[in-house]
């Protein structure tokens, strides 16, 4: 075979090859999601923070999607975000057109609970896009219930509202009553944090036990203005920097085992706003929407957005380190996964009283 040939012949070999991947390619760099939508589930109902959160994501994330799609909301409360948790794993389409942002606290409520847990997944497996934040949570007690720190909840009762008995401040109250001995009765459950926030106005309960910082900070200034709060205890790996005053709770405990569980309870507290794709949406996908998330959350635009609406964006991880965050938090000893759940245990307990109903005003009769 001649020289020209065999080269004619390379080229031809090159030309199909590149026009097979031409697809793939294309798929990539001009737009999956061309023309198609994108939903952004909420685990939580409207007024929440992370709504906030979410509203912001959804003005800006389809900017680094190849295809830019329409981004839409779709609401699905409920058990702490866990319904939405279960239906991402196992019913939303695994093609990368769902995502979905979940409590904190859902991804280990497989490791707090064991066999009595309502997740139909492994955490582990869900495609960890990242966190928009870090999240720093207070211990806050209304102005007229006589609570000023955190010793005070030792030796006095304090009502304090949850949204869900596994939801993250029901867990972090349970977990303190029982291994620092505060006094907490704990009232479940309110839809929402305004909710809360409302019965705490009208001295239907007298604290919230994880109201987030950057969430108080935007929603009610005035609180804090106004000193309608007191600000008892920070629930987070580290001090947040405007709080130095506000002791961090794991620092109160003083037995080491003790410590141990607070720590693992807090471990949540590093993926404070996160977002999460199906398992079996591919490599490809998940690398695609890893990557758009990664750029979001370093974007100008997106952060003087942030800046703006007042949403703090402290410390984002990426979708590689939550699931690093979770592998090391899950290699837990037996032991230590025993005594964790016993401290969670919710039969039997005193402290806890469900279903907490506003009282209704009587209606006059019409005369």
């Amino acid at each position: 075979m001649s020289v020209s040939r065999m080269t004619g012949l390379c080229w031809a070999v090159a030309l199909a090859a590149f026009a097979f991947c031409m697809p793939e390619a294309q798929a990539q760099s001009s737009g999956f999601y061309k023309g198609k939508t994108l939903t952004l589930i909420v685990g939580y109902p409207a007024g929440s923070a992370y709504v906030t959160y979410a509203q912001l994501a959804q003005r800006h994330i389809a900017r680094f999607l190849p295809g830019k799609p329409k981004v839409t909301i779709k609401f699905m409360p409920g058990a702490g975000s866990l319904i939405a948790a279960n239906y991402l794993a196992d019913v939303a389409p695994k093609d990368g057109t769902t995502i979905a942002t979940l409590g904190r606290g859902t991804a280990v409520e497989p490791l707090f609970r064991g066999d009595k847990s309502r997740a139909k997944f492994d955490p582990r497996k869900l495609v960890w896009l990242g966190s928009l934040n870090s999240e720093v949570s207070l211990l806050v007690a209304w102005h007229n219930t006589g609570i000023e720190t955190f010793d005070d909840t030792l030796n006095k009762t304090l009502l304090v509202a949850i949204g869900s008995v596994h939801g993250d401040a029901g867990v972090f109250a349970r977990t303190v009553n029982s291994i620092m001995g505060t006094k907490f009765k704990i009232i479940c459950c309110f839809h929402g944090s305004a909710a809360q926030n409302l019965a705490m106005e009208r001295g239907e309960v007298g604290a919230r036990m994880n109201y987030s910082w950057s969430a108080l900070k935007r929603q009610h200034g005035d609180w804090l203005k106004d000193k309608k709060v007191q600000l008892l205890a920070q629930f987070a790996a580290n001090k947040h920097p405007e709080l130095a005053n506000v002791p961090l709770v794991a620092d109160l405990v003083k037995d080491p085992e003790d410590r141990k569980i607070l720590d693992i309870v807090l471990a949540r507290q590093a993926m404070g706003r996160p977002y999460a794709a199906p398992p079996g949406i591919g490599a490809a996908r998940a690398k695609t929407l890893r990557t758009a998330f990664d750029r979001m959350v370093k974007d100008a635009d997106f952060l003087a957005d942030a800046g703006k609406r007042r949403i703090e964006i402290n410390d984002p991880l990426s979708g590689e380190k939550v699931n690093a965050l979770l592998e090391r938090v899950y290699k837990v000893s037996d032991a230590t996964k025993a005594k964790l759940r016993a401290a969670l245990e919710t039969k039997g307990r005193d402290d806890l009283l469900m279903k907490y109903k506003r009282k209704k005003k009587k209606k006059k009769k019409k005369q």
